[in-house]
């Protein structure tokens, strides 16, 4: 039981490396900490956990600009949320869902940010 809470930690932790990693441009290597923690999240059948590496997935590509993905994913999260009452995410699902492209200016955050490093 103790390991098993050490691995979703991990896996937590991993997540919000990749959160990070976003935002920092470092697309690879968040897109990898997400596959493997799907992995692991569809495994073992978290649906927690699928719901919110789906939210990230929906980030990262936001943040490449790749809106159809962007929708995909979060609309996969969003619903998954709602099934597991999970409100407070879902809200942060459809807030994602909702930001329309006039405003998706991530990726030229992300671009700028990049270039000055």
């Amino acid at each position: 039981a103790q390991q098993v809470g050490q691995d979703r930690l991990v896996q937590v932790i991993e997540n919000s490396l990749a959160d990070v990693a976003i935002v920092q441009g470092e697309f690879d290597f968040a897109a990898d900490l997400l596959c493997k923690g799907l992995q692991i999240a569809e495994a073992n059948a978290d649906h927690r956990r699928i719901a919110s590496i789906q939210h990230s997935f929906a980030k990262l590509a936001q943040a490449q600009a790749d809106l159809p993905a962007k929708q995909q994913y979060a609309t996969a999260a969003l619903e998954m949320f709602e099934q597991l009452g999970m409100s407070t995410d879902a809200e942060k699902v459809k807030a994602l869902i909702e930001w329309n492209t006039s405003h998706d200016v991530i990726p030229e955050l992300v671009t700028l940010i990049a270039e000055s490093a």
